[in-house]
């Protein structure tokens, strides 16, 4: 008897910083998870790193260029068939006004917010990190 296998999606999402708040974003209607909150990404293409992924995806859905700086961490969430791994990077705004293509609502939220809202399952054991990263960190950006 074989076990079925769970299909793995690779995600990246950023922690977007500017001013001691972090972007998050709500996923739209007609996205799975639909009304979650979560660190705006998306899926790298083939033979594409994390970094590239990252840059591209938030160009394509909020119309914002960034700098991706460093890995916060990751997490696993396991679903009905699917595994999300997903890795949160902390990213520097470069130029652009957000502008919600996918999702359906945005915030900046500080540390003490962050977790006032429903995430994603994948996203929330990433909440501390970013938090933390928030209170102690991200004056340097």
């Amino acid at each position: 008897m074989s076990v079925p296998s769970e299909r793995i999606v690779a995600v990246v999402g950023a922690a977007v910083i500017c001013e001691g708040r972090c972007l998050v974003t709500r996923r739209g209607k007609s996205q799975h998870s639909a009304g979650f909150w979560e660190f705006p990404g998306g899926k790298p293409h083939a033979g594409e790193s994390a970094r590239t992924a990252l840059a591209r995806e938030l160009r394509e859905e909020l119309s914002i260029e960034v700098e991706v700086l460093a890995s916060l961490g990751s997490s696993e969430f396991r679903g009905s068939g699917f595994v999300v791994q997903l890795e949160v990077f902390v990213c520097r705004l470069v130029a652009g006004h957000v502008e919600l293509r996918e999702h359906d609502a945005l915030a900046w939220c500080d540390a003490n917010n962050l977790a006032e809202r429903q995430f994603s399952p994948a996203d929330v054991p990433l909440l501390g990190a970013v938090a933390q990263y928030l209170q102690h960190d991200s004056g340097t950006l």
